[in-house]
C-alpha cells in the first residue's frame, strides 16, 4: 500500500542538482556514472544515466515523483518514464548544459570527489616519463656509440646480437623501436577507423587519416554524432616551421570538404596545443615508466607471423600529451584518466601493423557538467608504399 507523506515531509524530498552526491560505486569504470540522493523516507536512489539524474531530481514542484516508503516508483511514474521521447532527451541535455554553467563550481567539486580528484596534467613533463631512445639503440645494436648509419641499420645489427624477434624485448621496448622505425619510412598512411567515444549516453564516431607522401604531412580528424560534427585537417611541409589547421565543411563520418577557416601555428605551437607533432604516430607516451605490464612474456607470436602484445598504461604519465588532443578536438577539459589499454601488432622487423585502443576518462561537459567518457579506436599502418598509391593522395 502506498504511504501518504505529510506536506512537511514532502518538502524535504525536494531535490536539486546540488543535492546530488557521488556514489561509492563511482570508483569502478562501469559504475562511475552512478549518483545517489539520500532521501528522508526511503533508500538511496542510484541512477546510472547522468542525463536522467539531473532531470529527474531537479523538478522540485513535481511531487508525483516522490518515492514511497519502500523506495519504489509509483505505476504512474513508471509510465511517465516510458513516455520520454528522444526530443525530450535533447531538451534535457540542453538543460544540463545550462545547469552546468550555473553550478559549475559545485558540480566540479562533486566530480572531483567522485573521481578521486582531478589531475593537473600540466604539472608533468615528457622528460619525466620518456625513456632514452639512444640508450635503447645501444642495447639492441651492441655498440656503445652507434653511428647514424648504425641507428638506421639497427634491425640487422640487433639480429646479429641475438635479438632475432620481438619476443626478446619488453613491450615498451618493442613499441619504442616501432615508433623509431617509422621515422625512416619514405612515406606512410595510417587509417584509424571503427572508433567511437561515448559520454552521457551519447556516441560520437571517430575517424582519421594520417599521411606522409615524402614531402608533406597531413592529419584529417573527423567526429560525428548527435551533439556535434567536428572535422579538421592539419597540414605541414617537411622541414617547414608552419602548420595550418583547416576546418571542414559538409562533414560526414569519413569525409569533409577542407574549405573552412584556416588557423596557422608554428610547429612547436601546434605540438603545445594538440600534444603531438604531425610526424608522430601515437599521442601516448610509452616507456618502461608508463607501461604497467612490461614483461617479455607479454609478447607472443601470432599465426600470421606477426607479433602481438597488450600495453596497460599508467593513466597519468602516458596521457599528458594526449589530453591536449582531446581538449583541442572537443573543447572540453579532461579531468582524469581511468585506464588506457593498447593491443599492438608489429611485424618481425618492428614495423607497426595494427593497434586497438580502449580507454575511459572524465571530462567537463560544457566546461561545468562532469561526465564519464569511454572510447575505442582501431588503426591500420602502411609504410613505404608505391609513390602513386591512392592512399598517399593529399587531401589539400
Amino acid at each position: 500500500m502506498k504511504k501518504d507523506f505529510p506536506a512537511e515531509d514532502l518538502k524535504k524530498l525536494e531535490v536539486s542538482a546540488v543535492d546530488i552526491q557521488p556514489s561509492s560505486a563511482a570508483a569502478t569504470s562501469t559504475e562511475v556514472e552512478g549518483y545517489f540522493v539520500e532521501e528522508e523516507h526511503g533508500k538511496p536512489v542510484t541512477v546510472d544515466d547522468q542525463q536522467k539524474t539531473l532531470y529527474k531530481y531537479s523538478r522540485k514542484k513535481n511531487m508525483s515523483r516522490a518515492r514511497n516508503a519502500e523506495g519504489t516508483f509509483s505505476p504512474a511514474d513508471k509510465l511517465q518514464n516510458k513516455r520520454t521521447s528522444w526530443k525530450g532527451r535533447l531538451l534535457r541535455i540542453s538543460s544540463i548544459l545550462i545547469l552546468g554553467v550555473m553550478t559549475g563550481a559545485v558540480l566540479g567539486t562533486l566530480y572531483k570527489n567522485s573521481m578521486g580528484g582531478a589531475v593537473d596534467f600540466s604539472g608533468y613533463t615528457e622528460s619525466q616519463f620518456r625513456d632514452d631512445t639512444d640508450e635503447l639503440l645501444k642495447l639492441v645494436t651492441g655498440k656503445t656509440s652507434p653511428t647514424e648509419a648504425d641507428k638506421q641499420n639497427w634491425v640487422s645489427l640487433a639480429k646479429d646480437q641475438g635479438i632475432t624477434d620481438p619476443t626478446k624485448l619488453t613491450p615498451s621496448q618493442n613499441f619504442m623501436l616501432a615508433e623509431y622505425n617509422s621515422t625512416f619510412a619514405k612515406n606512410f598512411f595510417v587509417l584509424s577507423l571503427d572508433g567511437a567515444t561515448t559520454a552521457a549516453g551519447m556516441t560520437q564516431t571517430v575517424y582519421s587519416r594520417r599521411k606522409f607522401n615524402g614531402s608533406k604531412y597531413t592529419f584529417e580528424s573527423l567526429s560525428v554524432g548527435s551533439l556535434v560534427q567536428l572535422a579538421t585537417c592539419s597540414v605541414t611541409a617537411k622541414g617547414s616551421n608552419k602548420v595550418e589547421v583547416i576546418q571542414g565543411n559538409n562533414i560526414t563520418e569519413t569525409n569533409a570538404d577542407w574549405t573552412g577557416a584556416i588557423k596557422p601555428y608554428t610547429v612547436q605551437g601546434y605540438k603545445d596545443t594538440t600534444g603531438t607533432y604531425l610526424h608522430n604516430l601515437s599521442p601516448y607516451i610509452v616507456s618502461s615508466k608508463t607501461v604497467l605490464n612490461n614483461e617479455k612474456t607479454e609478447v607472443t607470436l601470432r599465426e600470421d607471423g606477426n607479433y602481438e602484445f597488450t600495453l596497460k598504461l599508467d593513466p597519468v604519465g602516458s596521457v599528458i600529451n594526449y589530453v591536449k588532443q582531446i581538449e583541442f578536438t572537443s573543447g572540453m577539459p579532461v579531468q582524469k584518466f581511468n585506464n588506457v589499454t593498447i593491443r599492438v601488432i608489429i611485424d618481425q622487423n618492428w614495423n607497426f601493423v595494427e593497434t586497438n585502443i580502449t580507454e575511459s576518462y572524465g571530462i567537463l561537459f560544457g566546461g561545468a557538467m562532469p561526465i564519464s567518457a569511454s572510447g575505442h579506436l582501431k588503426s591500420l599502418y602502411y609504410f613505404n608504399l608505391a609513390q602513386d598509391d591512392e592512399n598517399l593522395q593529399m587531401p589539400v
